[in-house]
């Protein structure tokens, strides 16, 4: 019995720190946490395969920038009611969409 609660609580801390590194954006929260920083920001649908299939990837992007303050690896799910604003302003059509740059003015990327 004490091995397994050991293990849980060791896999519990390793994937908490894991956890949370993309910054969830929404159009309440979006000027204040990307003030003063160039993002990159994924806009998506959960269903989305190709969404799917880049999420492992751009956690670890951003675990690797996590450090910087004047960067900001982010996300937004565009099939959140209280997001549908946000991504109607930003033109998206279709997931995922990646946009970068100053966060008053982002530029597709196309990479």
């Amino acid at each position: 019995m004490k091995f397994s609660i050991s293990a849980a609580a060791i896999f519990a801390a390793l994937t908490n720190t894991a956890e949370g590194a993309v910054t969830s954006l929404n159009f309440e929260n979006y000027d204040e946490l990307t003030a003063g920083k160039v993002i990159f920001v994924k806009f998506f649908a959960p269903w989305c395969g190709h969404c799917k299939a880049m999420a492992a990837s751009w956690e670890t992007l951003a675990e690797e920038w996590a450090g910087n303050d004047s960067a900001l690896i982010a996300e937004v799910d565009c099939t959140d009611d209280k997001n549908t604003d946000l991504c109607e302003a930003e033109g998206v059509e279709s997931y995922p969409t990646v946009k970068y740059g100053d966060p008053a003015m982002l530029e597709n990327y196309d990479g």
